[in-house]
Formats: C-alpha cells, sequence, structure tokens
C-alpha cells in the first residue's frame, strides 16, 4: 500500500495553493528552501560558543555555590571559610578537574540554549528609535 492510497489518497505535499502566483502548486520543498536563505547559521555559531565559553569561565564558581549549599554541618564534608579558601582547598585536594566537575551537562544545555536562542530569535526583535527619530513607536534611546 502506497503512502497516498487508501483514506489519505491527495493529501501529499502538493495541494493546489497558490503562494505566489495563481495557479502554482504549493511545493514544501521551495517554501523551506526560502525560509532557509533568511537563516543565519553564524548566528547560531556566535550563540553557541558564548554559551559555552561563559560557562567554562563561570563553572567554577557554580560549583562553590553548591559546596557552600550542601555544607549542612556534617564532620565528613569538608568546611569552607570564604569562596576563596573553598576554590584553594578544591584546586589543592581535585586539582583543574576538580572546579570543573559536572561541567559536561552545563555545557550542551547552555550551548544548546544559547544557540537556538540566537539562532530563531536574534534577527526577530526589532533596533529601538533613536529619541532624533520623529515620531518613534515606542521607548527610544539616546543615540
Amino acid at each position: 500500500m502506497s503512502p497516498a492510497s487508501g483514506p489519505w489518497r491527495g493529501n501529499a505535499a502538493t495541494l493546489p495553493v497558490a503562494p505566489d502566483t495563481p495557479g502554482a502548486p504549493f511545493s514544501l520543498t521551495a517554501d523551506l528552501l526560502r525560509l532557509f536563505s533568511y537563516v543565519k547559521y553564524e548566528n547560531l555559531a556566535a550563540g553557541l560558543s558564548g554559551g559555552v565559553v561563559s560557562t567554562m569561565v563561570l563553572h567554577p564558581l557554580d560549583l562553590v555555590k553548591i559546596r557552600f549549599a550542601v555544607s549542612d554541618g556534617l564532620a565528613l564534608r569538608p568546611k569552607y571559610d570564604g569562596m576563596v579558601h573553598c576554590m584553594k582547598s578544591i584546586w589543592q585536594l581535585e586539582g583543574i578537574r576538580g572546579l570543573y566537575q559536572g561541567v559536561t551537562p552545563n555545557i550542551w544545555g547552555t550551548g544548546a540554549s544559547w544557540g537556538l536562542y540566537f539562532f530563531l530569535g536574534a534577527d526577530t526583535v526589532p533596533d529601538k528609535p533613536c529619541l532624533g527619530d520623529k515620531n518613534p513607536p515606542g521607548p527610544a534611546i539616546q543615540c
């Protein structure tokens, strides 16, 4: 049984819809190619790399925050006098790998989320008009 037979016959991707010219058939491939011609992949790369770099820079601070949060006074957990003491003791006991424990899921998450944010929404936010423009449509900023 072919996909275009049975109750689904006639519901293929070529429907008689006229997007541009009267009488032109609807083409899913042509519309997807037209849509992807506006896509800027450099926005995806910028968001992805920004998310990865920010995670690599800030993950040791996040680890220190978590260490303080689970420090509930038990004798088996180390005691820290402050943030710098915590980072120094992690560095001395566990090395650089200790400061980056659990970084892999964070890199995947932030890289993907910032990459998709820049990829899908970077060009959809209009620039704010300057105060020098006549009749700005919304709040204006000083240029």
